[in-house]
């Protein structure tokens, strides 16, 4: 169609192999920090379990 502006995507930059081994090792430990975070959670969850059937038992 005329006078509309086409759309181009433009490739993403390509990475040095430096830069994907950070990328990777980044990603990694963003992956292990959200493990660790899930296993907070999990723990956190059985304490307030813990306490609210102390609580009921009662």
């Amino acid at each position: 169609m005329a006078g509309k502006p086409e759309n181009h995507r433009k490739s993403p930059p390509k990475l040095t192999q430096d830069q994907h081994e950070l990328l990777v090792l980044y990603v990694q430990r963003l992956e292990a920090h959200l493990e660790e975070l899930k296993a907070a959670v999990a723990v956190q969850v059985e304490i307030e379990t813990r306490h609210l059937r102390k609580i009921l038992d009662q």
